[in-house]
Order: structure tokens, then sequence, then C-alpha cells
């Protein structure tokens, strides 16, 4: 039985991580709005065209000054989520220098993508009036899978430090495992994840040459070989179920549906704000505030499925590891470790929640040790 007395922190912790993306919400909805209805968007546009009169120089130009703006608006809202609430739930190792140099490298490799993608929208809208949302769909989904393959190479060297797992007996277990579920992987490598947190995870990332198995060293240290096991079977799951795929085919088809509705929705409120067509770089905060309220109505679908997704996985960890204690003792320890509320509320598990919650986890894993 999940004791309360001792959910209270977590419960406390995640009511105000709901809170505060809520607030987010209403910001970035707010900002989106104004910047395309009452004129700073235009303002922009027409800066960035005296700026220089190549299509790609402007929007660079336009993308610039707008991320800046954005940025600015956000910034305290983004400390407070990112550095002060953890520090507060004693979850950070971080200083609030470590905090800002992180920051800035992700508001640099965010906004280098981010760069990326509106200058091939806009690309694809000067070309083509009509199509402009396949080929844009096209590229999302390519881009993904780039990003996907590169991530754990590229990308996570730039926030935390990755090297080859010592032990050799846990290296021979969790390498046995992927091998017994028929999955090749790159080797087993540890992150630093106690340089900036107290929470641990482990996952299994990248595709194809780049499939690794990662391990936090907060999960190496305060860990059981067989409760680590429990976590790598897991995520093995999700590859022998074919999840992977399955996500990379869903998220193809949410982006084709993404872009058609936004584009069909855009030229029909295009004109009503004053925008010279649909290529006009004006019509980026319209484009965006079109693409964000799609993603909300999406989430619960997203969350619901990868809810599923996690299940079956837990499922398959308990059946090829039959040691249900070992699960029931690790999910016991993430949830105490990482300050997650076990039984939140039913609104909030699915709206917010892309797994199922810790107590639901566990109730599993001992119905499978009754049968």
């Amino acid at each position: 039985m999940i004791s309360y007395l001792s959910q209270e922190p977590a419960k406390k912790y995640s009511r105000i991580k709901n809170i505060l993306f809520g607030v987010e919400l209403v910001i970035t909805f707010l900002f989106l709005y104004i910047m395309a209805t009452q004129g700073p968007s235009m303002w922009i546009r027409n800066f960035a065209e005296r700026v220089s009169a190549n299509p790609w120089v402007s929007t660079a130009v336009y993308y610039l000054v707008f991320g800046v703006i954005f940025s600015a608006v956000t910034f305290t809202l983004d400390m407070y989520q990112g550095y002060s609430i953890e520090k507060k739930f004693l979850l950070s190792n971080q200083s609030l220098f470590g905090w800002f140099k992180d920051y800035l490298k992700k508001l640099l490799l965010s906004g280098v993508i981010f760069f990326i993608l509106v200058e091939m929208l806009y690309f694809f809208l000067r070309r083509s009036d009509t199509c402009w949302w396949v080929w844009m769909a096209i590229f999302w989904v390519l881009f993904t899978v780039v990003l996907s393959r590169v991530a754990p190479v590229v990308i996570l060297p730039l926030f935390f430090k990755v090297k080859q797992v010592n032990d050799e007996d846990l290296k021979s277990r969790v390498l046995g495992l992927a091998a017994k579920c028929g999955a090749r992987v790159n080797g087993v490598y540890e992150i630093d994840l106690s340089s900036k947190t107290v929470k641990a995870n482990a996952a299994l990332a990248g595709l194809g040459r780049t499939r690794r198995i990662l391990l936090g060293d907060t999960l190496l240290k305060e860990y059981s070989h067989e409760e680590i096991e429990a976590v790598l079977a897991h995520e093995l799951g999700h590859h022998r179920r074919g999840h992977i795929m399955k996500i990379l085919v869903f998220g193809a088809l949410t982006a084709f549906a993404g872009f058609y509705l936004a584009g069909t929705a855009y030229e029909k409120l295009s004109s009503a704000i004053g925008l010279r067509g649909i290529s006009d770089l004006a019509g980026l905060p319209l484009l965006s505030l079109i693409f964000s309220a799609f993603a909300i109505v999406m989430m619960p679908i997203q969350n619901g499925l990868s809810r599923a997704f996690e299940r079956q996985a837990d499922r398959f960890a308990l059946e090829i590891t039959q040691n249900p204690d070992a699960f029931i003792s690790m999910m016991s320890k993430l949830g105490s470790q990482n300050l997650a509320d076990k039984e939140p509320g039913r609104f909030e598990e699915i709206f917010l929640y892309d797994h199922p919650p810790i107590g639901k986890r566990i109730a599993m894993a001992e119905e499978f040790k009754r049968r």
C-alpha cells in the first residue's frame, strides 16, 4: 500500500510542476497571439527585409530577433522551473552558474535546430503555395530520424560526460540480456547524472550503429545488478515490441496531419491579420500558434499511446527477468529518488503522463508475482 505521508513532497513537487506547465502554455500562447495580431511581427519582418533582400538572410534575421524576444520573455520562468524548484526540493546538484551554462547550451542547440526548420519551412512556402505542407512534413520526419541517430553521440556529450561502464559483471549481464532480446547495441555507457541531479535514469538510445545502453551513475551507485537488469529489460522491451518503429510511424502520420491542418487554417487566417501571402515572414507567430494548438490537442492521444507502450515494456521486463521483486524494489526506489507522484489524479494522468504512474506499475508487478 502506498504511503501518502511519504508522498507529500512528491505530490507538492508534481503540483507545482503542473501549474508551471500551465503558466508556460498561457505565456507562450499569449506571446504568439500578440506577436501575430498586434503588429510586432510585421515590424520585425520589415526590419529583416531592410537588412537584406535575400530571403534566406531575411528569414535568419527575423528568426534571430523573434527568438531573442521570446527567450527574454520566458527566461524567468525557465530559471524558476529548471533551477529554483529543483533546488527547493533538493533534486539539483548544480550551482546557478552551472545551470545557466547548460541553459545557454540548450538555447543555442534548440536555436540551431529550429533555425534549420524555419529556413526550410519558408523555403517550401516560397516554392509552393499548395504542397508546401507535404514537403515540410517529409523533411520533418527525416530530420527527426537524423536527430534520433546522432543524439547519443553528438548532443548528449554536450551536457554530460559519457564513458564505458567498467563493471564487467554488470556489462556482461546487460549485454547478455540485450542479446537475449535480439537487440544489437554498441556498448554500455555511464552518464554522470550526479553532476547535475540526484535523479536516476537509464535508456536504450540511438538508431542503427549509434544504438547504445545508457546508465546514469546515480543508478549504478544506488541499485543492485538485479534492479538495473530490470530497468534495462524494460528499455529493451521497447525494442522487442517494435515501439521505436511504431513511434516513428505515429510521428510521421501526426506530422502530415498537423502540417495539413496547419496549412488549411493558416491560409484562412493569414489574410485576416494582413499578411502579404503565406510566405510572409510576419506569419511565423500565427503558424507557431496553430502548431502549438495542434500539439495540445494531440497531447492526451500521444501520451495514451506512450503509456500503452510503457505497460507492454513493463510486462516484457517481468516476463524475461522473472524477477518481480527486483522490479518492484527498483520502481519504489525510482519513485522516491525522482520524487514521482505514485498515484496522480486520473485527469492529470491522461493529459500529462507519458508513463503509467509508478503506483500502477508496482501494482502490475505485484499481480504478476501473485500469478
